[in-house]
């Protein structure tokens, strides 16, 4: 473009209606933006005589210098926050660019026109001739709003135009079209006769041309104006039309909005109306008194039911009604309600009257935000009933809760005799049974102290007798004489241990019903518990004849080299002892006299319907600490019983055996041990033929044991067992007479016995032991003296019989073991002794200081074992307490 051009550009731009400044291209710096080529007329009125640049702000700026740089073809549009520095004010502007080779031409775009509805569009009609007489007729400027069929979204590139300027238009009106010609507004050329000589493309677009562009309808603005030559002669008209569809369609929303927000207004006040008068109707009709209040408390209107709940005359004032409050609740009531006026929160009171009526009255402020209120909403509602029913039901709760806590001290009363009388039962227990065992274990001892002692005269006799040197003062029967001496003894023995499992059957009984009887796990030796339980049997089956073994099964080596086991070995030798006891005394009388108690293990459980044996496949392994099952069977060859005798076992009613006789407590006492181990127990018998009992247990194993392989060989170390058979047999154990043994040798033993005759007892078969020296004590209080003058600790070991008169032996323990503390050295192992086989005596002497107790009647060589501790009995050692294992419940 020539500087004639850009001239030409500049004086059209001076002429144009519309707002235009033109900007030298390129313009990169502010500097650049405060001088323009030139801002029309149109622009400077728009912003009320200053220029663009005072207008604009640090960040405009910017967005115009970014404007001006960017893509050198096309059209742009820039909408500006316009600060006027005359008045302050801020004026929005949008301005299209449109770029030339040296100029860039800032156009202004209306933005808030004056709309008027348009009218269907009509076709074109063409232009009249001017008329000759009056000659042209000038064309003022002029804004008008329109309505073409132009359709907003994008069409086609139109068609080429129609029109086109005059070949004769100066060079920058022409340079002007072609700038033009992309603009986002709709521009035109037209002589004064509004004849169109030129229009760019955007006008064709918002026109609706050509025809058949069937465009959707759609408001523009269009404005025209008058363009004059340098002598002010009018040339032709110039003309834009712009799209305000957008701004038209925002208008009328707001519109649309503005009508319904009032229409919501209007709705809400009459709603409002509405309800306040169904308010003042629901007040009028309500059964519940209220009252309007206003912020300082006073009363300002109330409705029928509040005067008559209050009782308030019609005529009298509504702040006159705390003179109708009862006279000794009026303090409290103003109190409340006026704290609670200072503090705006609602209140709740039940109100006596002075004519013996109650009231629940609430008052809450008549807003959400206690902040907003204007006064107070108040209730009053008669309670008088409701009240009154509520203290009578207090009064009959009172009486009900006197009647309880009266039946829960009577409960408690009876519950505390119950358990004085329990009391009283096991200290009978404890009583009867200290002294049944006392007079037992002195004759079961002296039995068998006498029996030894008659057994060696026996040996000497015949001794002497075989070289004929027995002295002529002794008969000649002698030998005979002593052979029934032997035998009363036995008999003796015999009924001495029949009474002692009389007694240990009553005690069981009375423990099981008195729910004393408790299982308590701890780990032993399977084998040597087995061994110990049928020593006890060992001078009964040689008076009797009777062949007992005891038959452990190849299964026992998979509990490992001990066959030690998790269990309660008290409880395990009740069950056996109970099983071998009837056995002995219902073999005695048989011409084939054999009682054999065999066990086996399996990690199998049996089938709980019966019959309790071992599974048949015993090829197995037991791992570690896991559940085992202990089977026992006792099987004798006594006279048998028949099918009604069998089923009255086990039952706690007492049963009698129709020749032997018995009570079969002892079996009830076995089924109940053997559920309480997770077990049970079941009896097969015939007639002439003998009886078998089979019982089990569940315990824990504590070793692995060995394989299936390694089991076939080996069996368990266990003194005793001779060799193992095949495969569903099992070893025996032989029961021979172990030799003399003096395990006391060089000892000397404090007991401790009130009973002149135990006393003696233990006294000789102490000294037979290998004792050097046995202190006695008649009771307690004795022993601790004794134990206190031996200032050379001679004393080695300690029997303490429990109950003695004086000072008891629990007393006795506990004492010497303090002077123990206090003297330092070392400590006498104390063995306590009691007739008492209560867990809990047990326990209490293990808790006084005891390091073991025994039970009379006491097995000399059980005395000597906890005596030693098992120094010189390994075989008989007692088991350590390990934590007991969580068996599993037996299943019914």
């Amino acid at each position: 473009m020539s500087e004639t051009s850009v001239r030409e550009l500049l004086s059209y731009v001076a002429h144009q209606p519309l707002p235009v400044v033109v900007f030298a291209n390129p313009t990169i710096t502010a500097e650049g933006l405060q001088a323009p080529l030139k801002q029309n007329k149109a622009l400077q009125d728009l912003l009320g005589g200053a220029t663009i640049a005072s207008c604009l702000t640090d960040g405009q700026v910017e967005q115009l210098l970014r404007l001006f740089a960017g893509d050198r073809g096309g059209a742009e549009e820039i909408e500006l926050d316009l600060r006027l520095p005359a008045t302050g004010d801020t004026r929005t502007v949008r301005f299209s660019l449109s770029r030339g080779l040296r100029t860039l031409v800032l156009t202004a775009i209306p933005l808030s026109p004056i709309f008027a509805r348009p009218s269907p569009p009509s076709p074109p009609s063409p232009p009249s001739p001017p008329s000759p007489a009056n000659g042209p007729t000038p064309i003022e400027s002029s804004t008008t709003s329109i309505s073409t069929n132009a359709s907003p979204k994008p069409l086609p590139a139109p068609k080429p135009p129609v029109f086109s300027l005059p070949k004769d238009s100066p060079v920058a009106l022409q340079e002007l079209a072609a700038m033009t010609w992309d603009a986002p507004i709709g521009l035109l050329w037209a002589d004064l006769y509004i004849n169109v000589l030129w229009c760019n493309k955007r006008w064709f677009e918002l026109a609706g041309l050509p025809a058949d562009a069937n465009p959707a309808e759609s408001w523009c603005v269009s404005n025209l104006d008058v363009v004059r030559d340098t002598a002010g002669e009018p040339i032709g008209v110039v003309g834009s039309l712009y799209n305000v569809e957008k701004h038209k369609t925002r208008e009328l929303q707001d519109l649309r909005d503005k009508e319904q927000a009032r229409a919501l207004r209007e709705a809400e006040l009459a709603k409002a109306a509405a309800m306040q008068r169904e308010m003042a109707l629901l007040s009028k009709m309500s059964t519940v008194g209220l009252v309007r209040i206003d912020l300082d408390g006073h009363c300002i209107e109330a409705n029928d039911a509040w005067y008559t709940y209050v009782k308030l005359p019609r005529d009298a004032s509504l702040d006159d009604w705390p003179t109708l409050v009862h006279p000794d609740d009026i303090d409290e009531i103003m109190r409340q309600w006026t704290q609670a006026l200072k503090t705006l929160e609602p209140l709740e009171v039940t109100i006596r009257w002075i004519y013996n009526e109650i009231s629940l009255v609430s008052a809450a402020p008549n807003h959400p935000d206690p902040a907003q209120a204007t006064g107070w909403i108040g209730s009053v509602t008669n309670v008088t009933a409701q009240k009154r029913a509520e203290q009578a039901l207090l009064a009959v709760s009172k009486d009900r809760e006197a009647d309880a806590r009266k039946a829960a001290e009577e409960a408690e009363a009876r519950k505390e005799e119950v358990i004085e009388e329990k009391n009283q039962q096991e200290l009978f227990l404890d009583v009867a049974s200290h002294e049944i065992r006392n007079p037992i274990s002195a004759m079961v001892n002296n039995c068998e102290f006498t029996r030894s002692s008659l057994e060696n005269l026996k040996e000497a006799f015949s001794e002497l007798k075989m070289t004929e040197s027995v002295p002529s003062v002794f008969p000649s029967s002698i030998i005979e004489d002593l052979d029934e001496d032997i035998e009363a003894l036995d008999s003796i023995h015999a009924c001495g241990l029949a009474q002692e499992r009389i007694a240990n059957d009553i005690l069981g009984l009375a423990q099981i019903q008195l729910s004393k009887y408790k299982i308590s796990p701890i780990e032993f030796d399977l084998a040597h518990s087995l061994r110990n339980i049928t020593r006890l049997f060992k001078t009964e089956a040689r008076a009797k004849d009777i062949d007992l073994q005891l038959e452990m099964g190849k299964s026992i080596a998979r509990l490992g080299p001990h066959a030690r086991v998790f269990a309660d070995p008290t409880r395990l030798a009740q069950v056996c002892i109970n099983l071998l006891s009837n056995a002995m005394r219902f073999t005695a009388t048989s011409k084939i006299r054999k009682v054999t108690l065999a066990v086996e293990v399996s990690a199998v459980p049996p089938n709980r319907a019966g019959p309790f044996i071992p599974p048949h496949e015993i090829e197995f392994s037991i791992s570690t600490r896991i559940p085992v099952y202990l089977f026992f069977s006792v099987t004798d060859t006594g006279p048998g019983m028949t099918k009604e005798e069998t089923s009255q076992l086990f039952s706690s009613k007492p049963f009698f055996h129709t020749t032997m006789g018995g009570t079969g407590l002892g079996l009830w006492i076995v089924k109940n041990l053997c559920e309480l181990q997770a077990g049970g127990v079941e009896v097969e018998s015939t007639v002439g033929q003998g009886s078998t009992f089979r019982a089990f247990i569940t315990a824990r194993s504590v070793n692995a044991g060995l394989s299936p392989e390694e089991s076939a060989e080996k069996i368990p170390v266990m003194d005793g067992i001779r060799h193992a058979t095949g495969i569903g047999s099992a070893p025996k154990v032989l029961l021979t007479k172990t030799s003399e043994q003096l395990p006391l040798r060089g000892l000397t033993v404090l007991c401790c016995e009130d009973n002149a005759i135990n006393r003696k007892v233990l006294e000789r078969q102490l000294k037979k032991a290998g004792a050097a020296s046995i202190l006695l004590a008649v009771d307690g209080q004795e022993g601790v003296d004794i134990m206190a003058n031996d200032t050379q600790r001679k004393v080695d070991l300690c029997i303490m019989d429990v109950e003695m008169p004086v000072m008891d032996g629990l007393t006795a323990t506990r004492v010497i073991r303090e002077r123990e503390k206090t003297m330092g050295g070392t400590r006498t192992r104390i063995v306590g002794l009691s007739g008492n086989a209560r867990p809990a005596q047990i326990q209490a002497g293990i808790d006084a200081g005891m390091d073991a107790f025994v039970t009379k009647p006491c097995d000399v060589p059980e005395l000597l074992r906890q005596l030693l501790d098992g120094d010189e009995f390994d075989d008989l050692r007692a088991p350590v307490p390990t934590p007991a294992p969580n068996l599993p419940a037996s299943k019914a």
